[in-house]
């Protein structure tokens, strides 16, 4: 900055870069000169070099821009092949998912989508949700959904699927809620489990499922008494 300040010339500039480029401020001041000064280029080839350097500063940001200054340049082989990259490391991010389906053609994403999920990073069943709900292919979610331990990924899209497959969905609720009976617990997990029994109501023929759990459980674990507290307040 203070060289920059004192008006300093192109050569002695270069020649501090050139002493110090083994300081990541340094490198980090250059790449931003130069976007700032639109030698796109220059920084391109800065940021390329920089993602080979065993300790470069090559992160999140820095990739993000050089995948814009690979678009705006016309280089879209590079920006396509960066952003897969990207994807590949960053499994879940939607941005990354919304800016790929942009980039193809309908037809083309179908079999691009399906690429990105079979990615490592998008193998999470939380990942893999987020994109089938989007895509609106409901039933490879319902099957997510219930495949997925607990209720947790069931209510953040119950929603969504509760009008096609209620049965399934209390099923999946109920055989839960079993579980969470099961073991000895504390009045918290009582009180989840409630809850859980509220929503569970909320079926066409919830109300019979719940009537039906509550006699067992109270037959079953009549000796815990936080429990039959709890289901005493349904």
């Amino acid at each position: 900055n203070t060289l920059h300040e004192m008006g300093a010339s192109k050569q002695e500039l270069e020649s501090f870069y050139q002493t110090y480029w083994d300081i990541s401020n340094v490198r980090s001041y250059r790449i931003d000169r130069a976007i700032k000064k639109r030698q796109y280029d220059v920084a391109i080839t800065l940021m390329e070099a920089e993602r080979q350097r065993p300790d470069g500063i090559a992160g999140y940001t820095m990739l993000n821009q050089l995948k814009e200054l690979y678009l705006q340049e016309g280089r879209e082989q590079d920006y396509e092949r960066l952003l897969w990259e990207m994807a590949a490391s960053r499994g879940g991010d939607m941005e990354h998912y919304h800016e790929l389906k942009q980039y193809y053609s309908d037809e083309d994403w179908l079999a691009k989508r399906e690429q990105l999920l079979s990615l490592k990073a998008w193998k999470y069943p939380s990942y893999q949700a987020a994109v089938l709900s989007v895509e609106g292919l409901n039933e490879r979610l319902l099957e997510v959904v219930l495949q997925s331990d607990g209720v947790n990924m069931l209510k953040v899209y119950e929603e969504q699927l509760k009008p096609l497959y209620a049965e399934q969905l209390l099923e999946k609720y109920t055989k839960e809620v079993c579980r969470m009976a099961a073991r000895v617990s504390d009045r918290g997990t009582y009180q989840s489990i409630v809850q859980e029994l509220r929503r569970i109501r909320r079926y066409s023929g919830g109300d019979a499922v719940v009537q039906e759990l509550a006699n067992r459980w109270k037959e079953q674990h009549r000796n815990r008494r936080a429990m039959m507290q709890e289901l005493d307040r349904l």
